[in-house]
């Protein structure tokens, strides 16, 4: 896209903040509609870090890895082994996940300790509904729509949508790294 001097420096200084708030390059490129290498070079050019290659480390666990480490710690007397334990999930390139895969896994998220981000009795708003938390679990919780009063279960979290609490005091932490929503 042809843009002018001016308009070029004022994508810049807005891409270059979009860099320094950690978001990824690709979505950064698509907004402004400039390449991801083009603003690599301008984060260069403004002495800014530069990004770890790869694909960024897991926060927590997905369901795969929580079953994993629920299945090796459910091992009695040797049995089953990892390599056993393995046999139940397939890699890209193989049938089954090796041993060392299971012990990597383990190691990694074995001490992991899933936070429940709301409480029995607290408002929260997903996709534009309120609802009250009735059993809360750690990546989804059973609620009750107050407007229709049916129970059902919804994520926390799913994609672009998040579960945000209701009638918070504004600086309290709602349970969504200290962002805070008064409705």
């Amino acid at each position: 896209m042809n843009m002018t001097k001016d308009e070029r420096a004022k994508v810049k200084i807005k891409a270059l903040r979009d860099y320094r708030r950690k978001e990824p390059l690709k979505v950064i490129a698509i907004r402004y509609r400039v390449s991801a290498a083009t603003i690599s070079l301008w984060a260069a050019q403004a002495k800014l870090k530069r990004r770890q290659q790869g694909c960024r480390k897991k926060t927590e666990p997905d369901q795969r890895d929580i079953d994993i480490v629920q299945a090796v710690r459910a091992i009695q007397d040797g049995k089953p082994t990892l390599a056993e334990i393995g046999q139940r999930w397939p890699t890209r390139s193989s049938e089954h996940m090796s041993r060392a895969n299971v012990h990597r896994i383990y190691q990694r998220w074995k001490d992991w300790v899933p936070e429940v981000l709301f409480q029995s009795g607290d408002k929260v708003r997903y996709l534009g509904r309120d609802f009250e938390v009735l059993r809360p679990r750690a990546f989804d919780g059973d609620v009750k729509d107050l407007k229709t009063g049916v129970v059902s279960t919804i994520p926390w979290k799913q994609g672009a949508h998040i579960a945000v609490k209701l009638n918070v005091e504004p600086g309290t932490n709602n349970g969504h790294d200290g962002h805070s929503l008064a409705a």
